[in-house]
C-alpha cells in the first residue's frame, strides 16, 4: 500500500528532473560532416538551431510578467528567426529541391515560468544557445558556396555576438550573475 502513495510521486519526480535535465544542459552539436554540400548541411541545422531558439524566443515575446525590454528584444528575434527560417527552407527547396520537414514548436520547460524567474533562466539559457551558433555562423561566412547565404552569415555573425553581449549584460545588472 505504501508503494502505490509513493509511486506517483517518484513518476513525477522522474519526469520533472528529465524534462529539466534534457533542456538546461541541451547543447547543439556543430554542423554535422556528410556528403551533402555544405551549404545544405547549415541550412537544415540553422533552420533546427532557430526552431530550438523560438522554443525559448516565443514564450518570452508574450511573456507580460517580465521585464518590457527583455519582451521587445524577443519579440525582435521572433520575427527575424521566422523571416530567416523561411529563407533558408527556401533555399534548401530552390538549390537542393529539399522540403524541410515540421518541426516540433512546443515550448521548453522554461515557458511555464513568470517574472524574475523567467528572466533569470531564459537569459541563461539563450545565451548559451546564441554561443552554440557562433562558430558555426562564422564558419558559414567563409565556406558557403552560395553568395545569398555567404552575405547572410556574414550579417548574421555580429548581431549575433552584440545579442550576446546585451543578454550578458542584463543577466549581471538584473541579477548580479557576471561571467
Amino acid at each position: 500500500m505504501f508503494g502505490m502513495r509513493i509511486l506517483p510521486a517518484v513518476i513525477v519526480m522522474c519526469i520533472t528532473a528529465s524534462s529539466i535535465g534534457c533542456h538546461r544542459n541541451e547543447v547543439h552539436s556543430p554542423i554535422p560532416s556528410g556528403s551533402q554540400p555544405f551549404d545544405q548541411r547549415f541550412l537544415v541545422w540553422m533552420v533546427n538551431h532557430h526552431n530550438d531558439d523560438d522554443r525559448m524566443v516565443n514564450p518570452c515575446a508574450t511573456n507580460l510578467t517580465i521585464r518590457q525590454e527583455l519582451r521587445e528584444f524577443c519579440k525582435t528575434a521572433d520575427q527575424q528567426h521566422r523571416e530567416r527560417v523561411e529563407r533558408m527552407k527556401t533555399w534548401l527547396k530552390e538549390w537542393y529541391g529539399q522540403n524541410f520537414p515540421g518541426t516540433d514548436n512546443l515550448p521548453l520547460w522554461l515557458g511555464g515560468l513568470k517574472d524574475g524567474q523567467f528572466e533569470r533562466e531564459f537569459l541563461k539559457q539563450y545565451v548559451h544557445q546564441h554561443a552554440d551558433a557562433i562558430n558555426p555562423i562564422k564558419e558559414c561566412s567563409v565556406k558557403a558556396a552560395h553568395p545569398e547565404l555567404r552575405e547572410l552569415c556574414q550579417r548574421i555573425a555580429p548581431a549575433q555576438q552584440q545579442q550576446a553581449v546585451q543578454l550578458r549584460r542584463w543577466r549581471c545588472e538584473w541579477f548580479e550573475e557576471c561571467e
